[in-house]
Parts: C-alpha cells; sequence; structure tokens
C-alpha cells in the first residue's frame, strides 16, 4: 500500500471513538488471521461464528492477557472438581 494511503488510514483511526478503534482492531485481527491460518473450512466456520464475541471483548478493552488469565483460571477450577 502506497504510505500516502497508508498515513490517510491512520489519521482516520485517529479519529474513531475507542469503542470503535477496538472494533477495527477485532476486524484487522480478522483479516491477519485469516492470511495466515486458512485452515480447515469447519475451523473457518466456527472462528467466524464468534466475531460478535471477539468484537465484544475488544471494545469492552480486556486485554489479551487478562482473557488468558481468565481462561487458566477457569481450566484451574475444572481441574480441581473431583471427577464423578
Amino acid at each position: 500500500m502506497l504510505t500516502r494511503e497508508r498515513t490517510n488510514l491512520y489519521k482516520l483511526i485517529d479519529e474513531l471513538p475507542d469503542a470503535d478503534v477496538a472494533k477495527f482492531r477485532a476486524i484487522l485481527l480478522a483479516i491477519k488471521h485469516e492470511k495466515t491460518h486458512s485452515g480447515s473450512a469447519w475451523f473457518r466456520a466456527a472462528y467466524e461464528s464468534f466475531t460478535h464475541v471477539r468484537e465484544a471483548i475488544a471494545a469492552s478493552g480486556i486485554s489479551s492477557e487478562e482473557i488468558d488469565q481468565d481462561i487458566d483460571d477457569a481450566i484451574d477450577e475444572v481441574r480441581r472438581e473431583p471427577n464423578p
């Protein structure tokens, strides 16, 4: 992409409200993921079905580290539960 086009895009991003920047980030990450992880059709369908969840998380301002910690905590909790 031309440098001028990137500069114009950066300016547009700078003008977005924070909530929209989070949505834009989620869209860019989805595009990046699509380009680098084409994967199987079922995985793409599953990934796309959670788009609204990724966007909601991005808009909430929760960091990836916080999400990872929440997942780790949930896994630890399940592992502590007695097996039937």
